[in-house]
């Protein structure tokens, strides 16, 4: 991630995760790396099921995290992809 965008969206991504954590650690009273992993869990449609918001506000800050965090992770996969694309082109397959 090297160019401009890739590291746009990466900072973005990082954003949003720091906002979950946040979020669920002052409202749902979390500790901070429980808070990031159902950050994670969440935005990676994951959802184990070990945390769960418990508030309505937590529900509704949730539904909103997701809806803006999956067209995050969704752009952050495809900078990836078009990074690893270039890569590829440029050097050509590797030989065993």
């Amino acid at each position: 991630m090297l160019d401009q965008q890739g590291r746009a969206i990466a900072g973005v991504l990082g954003v949003q995760l720091i906002v979950g954590m946040v979020f669920y650690h002052l409202v749902e009273h979390w500790r901070w790396l429980d808070a990031l992993y159902f950050s994670v869990a969440t935005l990676t449609t994951v959802g184990y099921g070990d945390f769960s918001p418990t508030t309505d506000l937590s529900k509704v800050f949730t539904m909103g995290f997701l809806i803006t965090g999956m067209g995050i992770v969704a752009a952050f996969v495809a900078a990836l992809g078009e990074n690893a694309l270039r890569e590829y082109e440029r050097e050509g397959p590797r030989q065993s």
